[in-house]
């Protein structure tokens, strides 16, 4: 018996031993099944942190996109605008530029009538001066000549008045 409590105690004592191993070998896996845990609780939150990160970003860049679409709208409504002021603009041009031709028609016709009357005067003014001479060399039956010369006189002076005429005919045109 005693044999066999020896050998039980051995037995026993192997089996106990056995368990202790085990155990401790169970605490090192528990020890490093811990440390794996903190790791991978670390990465959750860095990861949570990333995500929030991100969503702030999604967010930002949401809004910004949104900004972006309206700042095109309003771009797109001033050069609504723009085009009908130009348009408006380009009809304008044309009427004046019309007005500008009927001025300039306008101005023609006035330097054909000026041409007109420096021509007549030009020609009283010579008859005039003829109707001078012979009022000066006629004595009394002369004097006829000498009115008409008087009238030549006020033609020379109305001849000024027509050079000036061609003068704002000249800056009106150039």
């Amino acid at each position: 018996m005693l044999d066999l409590a020896g050998r039980f105690e051995d037995g026993v004592g192997g089996v106990f031993a056995s368990v202790i191993s085990a155990a401790k070998n169970l605490e090192g896996i528990a020890s490093d099944m811990a440390v794996d845990a903190k790791k991978n609780g670390d990465q959750a939150a860095n990861g949570a942190e990333t995500a929030r990160t991100a969503s702030a970003s999604v967010q930002s860049v949401a809004a910004a996109a949104e900004e972006l679409s309206h700042s095109v709208k309003e771009i797109s409504g001033q050069t609504g605008r723009t085009h009908a002021a130009a348009s408006e603009a380009s009809v304008e041009v044309e009427r004046t530029n019309g007005r500008i031709h009927e001025l300039t028609a306008t101005v023609d016709d006035i330097g054909g009538i000026v041409a007109m009357i420096t021509s007549i005067a030009s020609a009283n003014q010579s008859s005039g001066v003829e109707r001078r001479h012979r009022g000066r060399a006629g004595g009394e039956a002369g004097r006829g000549f000498a009115v008409v010369a008087q009238e030549v006189k006020f033609g020379t002076s109305f001849e000024a008045y027509l050079e000036r005429g061609d003068l704002l005919v000249a800056v009106v045109t150039s």
